[in-house]
């Protein structure tokens, strides 16, 4: 195999290389003296680039995508191999145990063993290379973690600028009218006996509900729907979320109030509402928790982002494509 600098990428051999193709190799880039290879670059994007054919039917479109596919694939990997120098800077190691467990999750993803041989085999790596590449990749995802987290923690966040977020995305904290629900739910099918006993069977729960024994009592007992373990528990449902029957007699109700019986095409039910909330924008206090991350996180991001572009000129990054 041949070995030269390639300042073009051909797209038109993206089409066959997970097959069969003979695939003349190029140097796309160098960090230093590292050189990053076409076949390198091609190996990573290879499953992205199966997805494109299976989407793609226009081969103008399909070379077009595929070069933006390359190129993603290509600013990735130099990323990569800055990171993974920094982390060896600083004695970071991947144990094989980790690289067992990633293994194991990446066999979980896939459903079964042989779906993930499949999927080693289609990238014509061996497993000791498949190993190695995620001992790098994992390494890499790490030292950015570990960066991003220290910028985060670097971060001041100021009075104004949780106000001023909070002012400029109204929108984003803009809630629904809600109820926190539970329920008693008895299913009957469309025949009318079997509806009638399951109305007589919710005026025995009703009875002993108005004689005092708690709606989440009652719902452990007798209830056949989901949430029974939880005392009938349905969770936080906003208006257009329900069963409109259902939707109606829930909204009508106070925080504390219950249903009678309401029959449903599913069955008979029971509501309650725990909670309600009407709609409008959520107080600054309640939300501020969700700002503050959010803020630090958006600074860290771009501290990140030039601490990258700093190693890159420090490395001498050059791309031939």
């Amino acid at each position: 195999m041949s070995m030269r600098y390639f300042p073009l990428v051909v797209c038109s051999i993206l089409i066959a290389p997970f097959a069969s193709a003979e695939i003349v190799d190029a140097i796309v880039a160098t960090v230093d003296d590292e050189p990053i290879l076409y076949s390198d670059v091609l190996m990573e994007a290879g499953p992205a680039m199966r997805d494109l054919r299976t989407a793609i039917a226009s081969e103008e479109e399909f070379n077009q995508e595929a070069d933006r596919v390359m190129r993603e694939t290509l600013e990735q990997h130099i990323d990569q191999k800055l990171l993974v120098r920094q982390a060896q800077i600083f004695g970071a190691e991947v144990t094989d145990k980790d690289i067992d467990a990633s293994m194991q999750d990446l066999r979980q993803q896939l459903g079964t063993n042989e779906a993930f041989m499949k999927e080693l085999e289609a990238t014509g790596m061996t497993m000791a290379e498949f190993r190695d590449r995620r001992r790098l990749q994992i390494l890499a995802a790490r030292m950015a973690y570990s960066k991003v987290r220290d910028f985060e923690e670097a971060v001041i966040v100021s009075e104004d600028d949780v106000q001023k977020y909070y002012a400029d995305n109204q929108d984003v904290f803009t809630k629904k009218e809600r109820a926190l629900v539970r329920q008693i739910f008895l299913p009957a099918a469309s025949g009318e006996a079997e509806r009638a006993a399951a109305r007589a069977r919710m005026e025995i729960v009703l009875e002993e509900l108005e004689a005092g024994t708690a709606f989440e009592d009652l719902a452990k007992a007798y209830s056949e729907g989901p949430g029974k373990e939880d005392g009938g528990l349905v969770g936080w449902e906003e208006r257009g979320e329900l069963v409109p029957v259902l939707e109606e007699a829930a909204f009508a109700l106070e925080a504390g109030g219950h249903t009678g019986a309401i029959e449903s095409e599913f069955g008979v039910h029971v509501l309650k509402v725990d909670k309600r909330e009407e709609a409008g924008v959520a107080p600054i206090d309640e939300v501020r928790t969700e700002i503050e991350p959010q803020l630090r996180n958006g600074v860290a991001q771009e501290r990140y982002k030039s601490w990258l572009a700093e190693l890159r000129k420090s490395s001498r990054v050059r791309v031939f494509m």
